[in-house]
């Protein structure tokens, strides 16, 4: 925000109930300075707003003065505005609640297909991906492999990082579809720059001669090595709830990666032996200054 005087103005805004005032103000104080800005984003800052308790610890008096408080349903009407207006970050945001139960929210999933079905709408890659999942595993609503495969492969289309292991697994297991073990191992390929679990298929399907065979490959534990350690880098970084039995899964990665060492370290052996012989025996040769021309 550009100004104090700004500030102000969208807090007396707020405290009227005068959303769409407290936007516009945003919206004229951001358009020139960020390209693309729209008052679409403006709700989304204004979302972001109330939904953060640091933002409003560190307004000081004036918060105090207003009486302004972080207040979720506000967020939540900020975030609804903001994707009635064609803003597909809103979905990621109206997730936090409606399917994380964020701040206490009690999960509303008939709400939040509904979101996601105006986020595919928008051609938002991220809500096709959440729709394709809900189907392909039946736990909100009836499982549906059909409609999984469409929306997954609507989501690859817009971008490949979401959807890629999923349509891997359906390809590989014939989910709905014709198994095709080719076909699932390159959706895994073009996954594994962000899905972790494709990065975790990978590993597994490079570790073994009678699996990457299967899937059209041939074996290489150094790939295998590579994509286990960035599956336990992923893990690291995760919180315990928000991956379930996260440690097990990394001692599980971690002595698969110590078994792939030893088996490497085992097949280099005949090859080192064969370069010491070969260093050795340079070593011992005279070398016969006669081959050198006499000026």
């Amino acid at each position: 925000m550009e100004t104090n005087l700004d500030k102000i103005k969208i807090k007396l805004a707020i405290r009227n109930n005068n959303f769409d005032k407290a936007a516009q103000i945003v919206y004229d104080a951001f358009k020139d300075s960020k390209s693309n800005f729209n008052i679409s984003d403006a709700y989304i800052i204004l979302g972001n707003f109330f939904a953060s308790r640091e933002n409003y610890e560190n307004s000081g008096i004036l918060t105090k003065l207003l009486n302004l408080k972080p207040s979720t349903e506000s967020a939540i009407l900020c975030y609804h505005i903001a994707l009635q207006h064609s803003n597909p970050f809103a979905v990621k945001k109206l997730e936090q609640y409606y399917f994380y139960s964020k701040d206490g929210k009690e999960k509303n999933i008939t709400a939040m297909m509904a979101i996601y079905e105006l986020g595919a709408r928008l051609n938002d890659a991220y809500s096709e991906y959440k729709l394709g999942k809900l189907y392909f595993e039946g736990v909100y609503c009836v499982k549906d492999y059909e409609k999984a495969l469409k929306h997954f492969k609507k989501s690859y289309i817009l971008n490949p990082d979401y959807s890629s292991y999923y349509l891997g697994q359906m390809y590989e297991k014939g989910l709905g579809v014709k198994k095709d073990l080719k076909k699932a191992f390159d959706y895994y390929l073009d996954g594994a720059s962000e899905s972790a679990k494709s990065k975790f298929r990978l590993a597994k399907i490079y570790s073994s001669k009678t699996l990457a065979k299967a899937f059209g490959t041939k074996q290489n534990l150094a790939v295998s090595e590579r994509y286990y350690k960035e599956y336990c880098e992923f893990l690291e970084n995760k919180n315990e709830y928000e991956y379930e039995n996260k440690e097990e899964k990394i001692r599980y990665c971690s002595k698969f990666v110590k078994n792939i060492k030893k088996e490497r370290l085992e097949k280099l052996k005949p090859i080192m032996k064969e370069v010491k012989e070969e260093n050795k025996q340079q070593k011992e040769q005279v070398f016969d200054f006669s081959l050198i021309p006499q000026r």
